[in-house]
């Protein structure tokens, strides 16, 4: 299983249609792919191997993410997590 040898998992997340919505403006603009090619990649390719391959692991993730404006304060709140996840687990960082 992936997430084994961590000890720490952190899972990113947005709304769905947060997610597509990104998705058609990065591959729209920065791509030039039509939008129904768009559409289609992500209903049948996207979506089934998030659904298969990602979303299990948000359930196992000591800490999940909402990315759904603006970025900065998701990035307080993992620099918050992280520095009280390393001052609990000090001593192992330190005998290692």
């Amino acid at each position: 299983m992936l997430d084994k040898p961590y000890d720490l998992r952190i899972f990113i997340n947005a709304k769905d249609n947060i997610r597509v919505i990104r998705r058609i403006k990065r591959d729209r603009i920065e791509r030039n792919y039509p939008l129904e090619d768009v559409l289609y990649r992500y209903e049948q390719h996207v979506m089934p191997a998030y659904e298969k391959f990602i979303e299990p692991y948000v359930r196992r993730a000591d800490l999940v993410i909402n990315n759904n404006q603006d970025f900065d304060s998701a990035l307080e709140v993992l620099k918050g997590f992280i520095v009280q996840y390393l001052n609990k687990h000090a001593h192992f960082y330190t005998e290692n």
